[in-house]
């Protein structure tokens, strides 16, 4: 019964032959590039996840504006000329919260007693605020400081806790160089509720006003 490579081994009362060392390997490699098939597989099927979600995801984001973080210039005064800054505040998410009188009178509120910067024309959109300011006398308080002073002051205030937070972090701001600016860009933002389909005559838009009348 003697056989190369192989051995008896007598248990109960049974002989057990050992397979030969070639059948072994082969046996390995077998069960290890069966191993290598499955990762593999497995890991194409996580790439084609990972490029479904990063798709659907693009798909979901593909209305809403880029999130680049705005540069904020440093405000200016040349030869005492009066300065006036048009800022743009989105909410968190763009959340369309902002239309409706509770938060009209918030905004309002707010912009008074942050009284560093005056605000002249503005308008309200459900989710973005268009707004003119002035630094009231001197620029004691910077822009940036002045828009997180008074945000915080409407969130502090804001009744609906489930719509916080109510606000990007970052806002988008330009100053303008003459009155002729002044009103072109006014009557460009005059017209978002129109070109939104929100109002078919700008008037008529209720979220609107002017605190102050900032004049060159």
């Amino acid at each position: 019964m003697a056989v190369c490579n192989t051995y008896h081994l007598r248990i109960f009362g049974r002989a057990e032959a050992r397979p030969s060392r070639k059948i072994v390997v082969k046996g390995l490699w077998v069960v290890f590039w069966r191993v290598m098939l499955l990762h593999d597989r497995m890991v194409e099927g996580q790439i084609l996840l990972i490029r479904k979600s990063a798709s659907v995801e693009k798909t979901m984001c593909k209305d809403l504006p880029q999130r680049k973080i705005p540069v904020h210039h440093c405000v200016h005064n040349d030869d005492e000329k009066p300065v006036i800054v048009f800022v743009t505040v989105c909410t968190d998410k763009r959340k369309n919260i902002l239309c409706s009188s509770s938060a009209h009178k918030l905004l309002v509120k707010a912009w008074q007693a942050a009284n560093s910067w005056l605000v002249g024309r503005y308008v309200i959109m459900p989710d973005h605020i268009h707004l003119f300011c002035s630094p009231d006398s001197s620029f004691s308080v910077s822009l940036d400081k002045w828009v997180q002073y008074w945000k915080a002051i409407v969130t502090r205030d804001w009744s609906s806790f489930e719509e916080k937070p109510l606000w990007q972090k970052s806002f988008w701001d330009t100053q303008l160089r003459n009155n002729d600016r002044y009103d072109e860009k006014w009557e460009y933002v005059l017209e978002n509720p129109v070109r939104a389909g929100l109002c078919s005559i700008s008037d008529d838009w209720p979220w609107q006003g002017e605190l102050n009348i900032l004049e060159w």
